[in-house]
C-alpha cells in the first residue's frame, strides 16, 4: 500500500472521528437545550459583550417574545434603563472577579427571584462571558412576608403587637435628639375579666376590636401609634418635643374613647380604662424599662379606682422592689416559723362587756422586712398560690388555741376565720374542714368562716353553691366586709348567711356625717336580709360606739376595745372581761390601751 493511500485513510479516519464528535456534541447540545427548556427556572448565557447567547423557554416567556427575538440582544435593549444598568453591573462583576454572585430581587413587579450568576468559559478558552439561573420564589416569599406580618400584627385587632411595638419604639428612640422625648401610655380596660365571664369570649373579642378602633381614631390626629400589648392592654406611643408633652391632653383623648357605651352582639356596656404614663428619657433609659415603668403606673392607677390616669414616679419602682423581696421570701415563711396568728376580741353589743368571740388574723414577721400585715403580702401570696396554705394554717392554729382557751374558760367562744376564694371554692373544702373539726372534737357551731363581699360578688353563682354546701355540712358562713362595695348593697339580697360583718370603711366614711344614724339604720336593714346576726368592725372611739345604740347588733369590734392580741394576751383579755360587772356602763370601755396594744402586735 502506498504512502498516499495510508495518509488518505488516516485523514478520512480523522475526519470521520471529528464528524462523529461534532454530531455527538450537537446531540449533547440538543439534549441540553431540551433539558433546560423543560426547567421552570430562567436560564441564560451571555458572551463577552454580554449579549444573550443561550436562553431557555422560561426566559423567553418572561419577556413574552420568541427566542430568536432575544438572542444576540443585551439587557439595555430588553429591559428598562434602571434594571438594565443593575444587570450589567452584576454581570461585569462576575466576569471581572471570575466568581459567583447570588442575590434576591423583586424588581419585576410582584415577582421575587432568587438569582445565581456565574462565569462561563468555552471549552477552547477563547470565549468568556457569564451565565445565570433565576428561580421564581414569589410564593415562598409571600408566605415569609405573611408570617413576618403575622408575627408583628395582633390577629384580633390588626394593630401592632408587643414585638412590633418594641421595634418601632426602638427606632423612635434612636432618632431622638436634643429636647425630644418618647411618651408612652399603657391603657388597661378595667374589670374586663368579669365582663368576659359574663358576656363570653366572642363578645369580648368584639369589645376589644371596638376599643382598638376608637383608640386609633382618637390618637390619629396626634400622630401617635397605637398597639395592643396583650389581653385588654393597649399601648399609645408618640415621639415629640419635651415642651409639647401634656398629661391632660392624653388623658382627655383616652377618656373620650370610653365616654360612649360599647355595643356588641346585642349587649351594651360602659367600659373604663386605667392609664399609666411614662416618658423617655425622663422615666426610663430603654424601651423595655419604658414599658415596665408605664405598666407600674397603670397598676397604680387601677388601685386608685376605675378610669384613673397616673404618671410614673420613682416610688413605684421602690414599691415594686419591696414586692419582689416579699414574694421571694414568702414561700419559705411558714417553714421558718415567721407566720403567726393574732386575735381581735368581739364584745357583746348589749353592753354587758362579755367577749362573745374573736377574729383570727394573720401576721408575718420577717427579720429583714419587719412586721407585715395582710395588706402588705396577701396579693403576693395569691400570685404565688400560697393563700390557701395560709388560710389552712390560720384555721389549724386558731382552732387549737381556742380548744386550749376553752379548757381554761370552761366553754368555747366563737372563732371567726377569713378564708379566700382559693380555698373556699374547692370542692372538698367543707368535707375536709368538717373532718378536721371532728378529729379535734371542736364544735362546728363555734367556728365561723368569713368570705369577703367583694370576692362573693365577683363569682356569686360559684360562691352561693359553695355556701350552701358548707352550711349543709354544718359549717357556718359569714359575709365579711358587708357594704364595702356600695353598688352591691342590694345584690346580696336573698343569699342567706349565718352572720354578717359590716366593713370598717363604712364606719370611717360615716364618722363625720350628721345623717350617720339614718344611714346606719338603712345599712342594718340591708344586712338583716342576709342574716339576723350582725357584727360591726372599726369601732375606734366612744362616738363610734354611741352611733350603734339601739341598732340590732350582736357584736362590736375595733381598736376602742382592743388591738389584735397574741394568744396569751387574748386569753388574759377574755378572763378579765369575764369578771367585769355586766351592769356597769364601763363594760364596753377599752380594756387594752393603745400603748399596751402596740407592744403585743405581731
Amino acid at each position: 500500500m502506498s504512502v498516499a493511500v495510508v495518509v488518505a485513510v488516516l485523514l478520512f479516519a480523522a475526519l470521520f472521528a471529528s464528524l462523529v464528535a461534532l454530531l455527538r456534541q450537537r446531540a449533547y447540545i440538543s439534549a441540553y437545550r431540551m433539558l433546560i427548556d423543560h426547567s421552570k427556572d430562567l436560564m441564560w448565557v451571555k458572551d463577552e459583550k454580554l449579549r444573550l447567547f443561550i436562553i431557555n423557554r422560561a426566559y423567553s416567556e418572561v419577556y413574552g417574545k420568541k427566542k430568536e427575538e432575544l438572542l444576540g440582544k443585551t439587557d439595555q435593549e430588553l429591559s428598562p434603563r434602571v434594571l438594565a444598568e443593575g444587570y450589567k453591573r452584576d454581570d461585569e462583576f462576575v466576569v471581572k472577579t471570575d466568581s459567583e454572585y447570588v442575590y434576591e430581587e423583586n424588581e419585576k413587579g410582584d415577582c421575587w427571584f432568587h438569582t445565581v450568576k456565574f462565569p462561563w468559559h468555552s471549552l477552547n478558552g477563547l470565549f468568556n462571558g457569564c451565565g445565570g439561573v433565576a428561580r421564581n420564589i414569589t410564593d415562598s416569599k409571600l408566605r415569609q412576608l405573611r408570617f413576618e406580618q403575622m408575627s408583628n400584627i395582633d390577629a384580633l385587632t390588626g394593630l401592632p403587637n408587643r414585638s412590633c411595638i418594641v421595634g418601632r419604639m426602638q427606632n423612635m428612640i434612636t432618632g431622638i435628639t436634643g429636647d425630644g422625648c418618647l411618651a408612652v401610655a399603657l391603657v388597661g380596660v378595667d374589670s374586663f375579666r368579669s365582663i368576659n365571664d359574663c358576656a363570653g369570649s366572642r363578645t369580648c373579642d368584639e369589645f376589644i376590636r371596638l376599643v382598638s378602633f376608637r383608640l386609633g381614631r382618637a390618637c390619629h390626629s396626634l400622630g401617635a401609634d397605637v398597639g395592643r400589648v396583650g389581653g385588654d392592654v393597649f399601648c399609645i406611643f408618640l415621639p415629640m418635643e419635651r415642651n409639647q408633652w401634656n398629661n391632660g391632653d392624653m388623658q382627655q383623648r383616652i377618656s373620650s374613647v370610653f365616654a360612649e357605651p360599647f355595643t356588641a352582639d346585642d349587649m351594651s356596656v360602659h367600659l373604663t380604662a386605667s392609664t399609666g404614663l411614662s416618658v423617655y428619657p425622663d422615666d426610663a433609659g430603654s424601651v423595655q424599662s419604658l414599658l415596665a415603668t408605664a405598666e407600674l403606673a397603670m397598676r397604680r392607677a387601677k388601685k386608685l379606682g376605675f378610669g384613673k390616669t397616673v404618671r410614673y414616679s420613682n416610688d413605684m419602682s421602690i414599691a415594686q422592689e419591696r414586692s419582689r423581696k416579699i414574694a421571694s421570701r414568702l414561700c419559705s415563711a411558714l417553714g421558718r416559723g415567721e407566720i403567726a396568728v393574732v386575735y381581735q376580741p368581739r364584745l357583746s353589743a348589749s353592753g354587758d362587756g362579755k367577749v362573745l368571740g374573736c377574729e383570727a388574723l394573720i401576721r408575718w414577721k420577717n427579720p429583714e422586712l419587719g412586721e407585715l400585715y395582710p395588706r402588705d403580702f396577701l396579693s403576693e401570696a395569691r400570685m404565688l398560690h400560697l393563700i390557701a396554705s395560709f388560710d389552712e394554717f390560720v384555721i389549724r392554729n386558731s382552732v387549737e388555741r381556742n380548744i386550749e382557751l376553752a379548757g381554761s374558760l370552761g366553754h368555747f367562744i366563737e372563732l371567726s376565720v377569713n378564708v379566700s376564694a382559693d380555698l373556699f371554692l374547692r370542692d372538698d373544702f367543707a368535707k375536709r374542714l368538717k373532718e378536721f373539726l371532728e378529729s379535734r372534737k371542736y364544735p362546728e357551731s363555734k367556728l365561723i368562716i368569713e368570705i369577703s363581699e367583694s370576692e362573693f360578688m365577683a363569682q356569686p353563682e360559684k360562691f352561693s353553691r359553695a355556701v350552701k354546701l358548707a352550711r349543709d355540712s354544718g359549717i357556718r358562713v359569714c359575709l365579711d366586709n358587708f357594704g364595702s362595695s356600695a353598688s352591691f348593697l342590694g345584690a346580696v339580697n336573698g343569699y342567706l348567711f349565718d352572720k354578717v360583718t359590716v366593713d370598717r370603711s363604712i364606719i370611717s366614711r360615716l364618722r363625720n356625717r350628721e345623717d350617720a344614724p339614718e344611714l346606719l339604720r338603712l345599712l342594718m336593714t340591708y344586712a338583716q336580709t342576709c342574716s339576723k346576726r350582725i357584727t360591726v368592725e372599726g369601732v375606734e372611739n366612744i362616738d363610734d360606739l354611741r352611733k350603734f345604740s339601739g341598732l340590732p347588733l350582736e357584736c362590736l369590734q375595733g381598736f376602742y376595745f382592743s388591738h389584735p392580741l397574741s394568744a396569751e394576751l387574748f386569753e388574759d383579755f377574755v378572763f378579765s372581761h369575764a369578771k367585769a360587772a355586766p351592769s356597769s356602763a364601763a363594760a364596753l370601755s377599752p380594756a387594752v390601751s393603745a400603748s399596751s396594744a402596740s407592744q403585743v402586735l405581731f
